[in-house]
């Protein structure tokens, strides 16, 4: 049993260093696809929050007056603010002397230029907004959410009844913790078998017909996104099973047993 037991830590090590890059990496593009999507959204409208703010401050009535605070006031206020904003943050960070006070600048034009060059690109490449940004974000989350449940499971940081553990007594904490991650390990099974009959349906339905499955901006099929569920749900209950079978070989973590212990202050 304690071979079995080391070959499967092993082999666990290799599959959750494969979920942190992943999860990363998942964060990475959905964090990217929303910023980029909320700013191109923000910045391609033709009255912008601050527009609609000056005009409402001074009740400006005239056509022309607006299309000046929109097209050239607006534009004009809001970078000079901008790069001097960047400008104090740089020279703030730096030692305040008169020296540095021309570097503060240069790194707040650098900045403010790469920003400015950023939206515009953004704009150009993408006047009409960034095609499926937000369905393509929510399939990142998803993939990071149900990932990080496999993690956190794997490092016992998932939920604890640690009220239960009150009434148990040490000596049968480990068959405690091997019937309850036993029967864990069975219902993130039955899920797992839920979520491959979901997979099947969509990916037969992605092999009906072509364009048929897919996301509407990318022909990404729809299944690689629910993919997610089983692999997350299959490890999530096996790392519940070799933990339990690891108490009840080794013994109980102190980590379980320390959140007994709180859990009897608490109540008492």
């Amino acid at each position: 049993m304690q071979v079995i037991l080391r070959l499967f830590s092993l082999v666990d090590g290799v599959i959750y260093y494969i979920e942190r890059k992943l999860v990363l990496l998942c964060v990475s593009f959905m964090t990217l696809l929303v910023f980029a999507d909320v700013v191109q959204r923000m910045f391609s409208r033709q009255q912008g929050f601050f527009d609609r703010l000056i005009i409402y401050i001074f009740s400006v009535q005239n056509q022309g007056m607006k299309d000046f605070i929109i097209k050239i006031f607006s534009p004009w206020f809001l970078g000079i603010f901008s790069f001097l904003f960047i400008a104090f943050a740089a020279y703030g960070r730096l030692d305040r002397n008169k020296k540095l006070l021309m570097r503060s600048l240069l790194v707040a034009l650098f900045v403010w230029g790469s920003c400015y060059s950023l939206i515009k690109g953004l704009l150009y490449t993408f006047p009409s907004g960034i095609p499926g940004a937000q369905k393509f974000a929510l399939g990142f989350m998803m993939w990071a959410v149900f990932l990080g449940a496999s993690i956190a499971t794997r490092q016992r940081r998932h939920i604890i009844l640690a009220a239960l553990l009150k009434k148990v007594d040490k000596k049968m904490l480990p068959i405690y913790s091997l019937v309850g991650s036993f029967l864990t390990a069975v219902f993130c099974f039955y899920l797992a078998m839920l979520a491959k009959m979901q997979i099947l349906f969509e990916y037969q339905d992605w092999q009906s017909a072509p364009g048929v499955g897919v996301f509407e901006a990318l022909p990404v099929p729809l299944w690689i996104v629910t993919l997610a569920l089983p692999i997350s749900f299959c490890l999530i209950g096996i790392r519940f099973l070799a933990n339990g079978i690891n108490d009840f070989t080794f013994g109980v973590p102190e980590v379980d047993l320390v959140a007994a212990d709180l859990a009897k202050e608490e109540i008492a």
